[in-house]
């Protein structure tokens, strides 16, 4: 599957023209300012009304250790009802993990049971979203398509830290909570309503071996590690040395300001030949910047590094994705996701129960520390996630073909079930 790195992308993102994939950007877009409005900010919340860091890494260790004992239901549940109403179902039990957290002073809720409903809604979302959007991007378009959302999703994002700051820091936590609750109830309705085309299919493992895939999973369990350290250990950090919710916000929203620019630029230049080339760059220099941040003392310091981690990231972030989308394509689709997610899952749960352990014999300064530390390696294992055929030369594609021998017949059985 070629990309079309040369076609200018500005129609396509303010395209009006209705498309089933445009339906997928509105539903994320509407999720990812929502969740962008409190998601750095819980950890915080939760430290300054009395939970140790403990407490705080008990709580995403439980989440998404229940993500990767659902994934599998989850994936049967897409299979029978399709990835849209799979996304649909996520909506109810994300509210009610917002809701939970909402009112864990009043109710004193452990933490498990808001970890229990966000794992579930994880699950389910990230697994219909992937092979939603996995099957509805534009064919020879893998990065162009990807690099919309994420524009697309950088500009809101950009947007609702500053405004999640800004209501935090007048009218609190609990206003903040009913405004994020509301609006993910009304993004719920749009999705009931929404029929699925041709996009079921049959969960069979046996089509996949995990042994054949391993540096796709360690590679993305890698990216995962990298993306939680940055939305838990990173904002917990700067909040340790700033004590301020505006200054985190507007220190988000500016550095995502950056990844607007930047992936406008790496969607037209990003080509089969040379994604691998930003994947493995971007993900050196990302794991060098988390180093540098373990030393950050002052807002200038802070601001400045998290604006260089932003923009590093965004030269990979969109690269990236295409790539796992591109690794779908020439797979078993459904397997491939599932595999795919259970190793993001597993990673993370590694991560934290590792932290975990050094809470007992550390000062949470150095906890976070170390977390920065495990996430500059998760930049690094992000590096290794190998070249899609269509990316490789004519001749290591025969080549490849040859040792496979996968038979018309079969071929074809594995692309009506993808």
């Amino acid at each position: 599957m070629s990309v079309s790195d040369h076609q200018n992308i500005q129609h396509q993102i303010f395209r009006i023209k209705y498309t089933e994939l445009n339906e997928i950007f509105l539903v994320m877009a509407l999720r990812s300012f929502v969740c962008g409005m409190i998601t750095i900010f819980i950890p915080i919340y939760l430290y300054n009304i009395g939970y140790s860091l403990r407490d705080i890494l008990f709580l995403f260790l439980i989440m998404f250790s229940v993500e990767f004992v659902f994934e599998y239901f989850s994936a049967r549940l897409r299979t029978e009802l399709g990835p849209k109403h799979a996304i649909a179902i996520s909506f109810p039990f994300l509210i009610a993990h917002m809701w939970l957290l909402a009112t864990i002073q009043t109710y004193n809720w452990p933490l498990w049971i808001p970890a229990l409903f966000g794992g579930i809604s994880l699950a389910l979302y990230w697994q219909g979203y992937h092979y939603d959007f996995s099957k509805s991007k534009h064919k020879g378009q893998a990065t162009r398509d990807v690099s919309k959302m994420y524009i697309i999703l950088a500009v809101l994002g950009a947007i609702a830290p500053f405004v999640g700051s800004s209501v935090l820091t007048y009218l609190g936590f609990n206003v903040l909570y009913f405004i994020v609750i509301f609006a993910l109830a009304f993004a719920f309705i749009p999705l009931v309503k929404q029929k699925e085309f041709n996009t079921k299919g049959i969960l069979k493992l046996k089509k996949l071996k995990p042994k054949d895939i391993i540096l796709d999973m360690v590679s993305y369990g890698g990216s995962g590690v990298e993306a939680t350290i940055s939305l838990v250990i990173w904002p917990l950090f700067i909040y340790i040395i700033l004590k301020s919710y505006q200054y985190l916000g507007i220190i988000t929203s500016a550095a995502l300001i950056v990844t607007i620019i930047v992936t406008y630029f790496v969607g037209r230049r990003v080509t089969n030949k040379n994604r691998h080339l930003y994947i493995r760059n971007s993900s050196f220099l990302d794991s060098l910047i988390y180093i540098m941040l373990i030393f950050v003392e002052s807002f200038i310091q802070v601001a400045s590094l998290n604006m260089a981690r932003s923009l590093v990231s965004s030269l990979r972030s969109a690269p990236y994705v295409s790539e796992y989308y591109l690794h779908a394509d020439e797979r078993s689709r459904s397997e491939y996701i599932f595999y795919m997610e259970s190793a993001i899952d597993f990673f993370k749960i590694l991560m934290y129960a590792f932290l975990i352990i050094l809470t007992f014999s550390f000062t949470d300064k150095e906890v976070l520390i170390a977390g920065l530390v495990i996430g500059a390696v998760g930049a690094l294992a992000a590096s290794l996630m190998p070249r899609a055929k269509c990316e490789m030369p004519v001749n290591t594609q025969s080549l490849i073909a040859k040792k496979i021998k996968i038979t018309p017949k079969l071929r074809a059985h594995n692309e009506l079930n993808r």
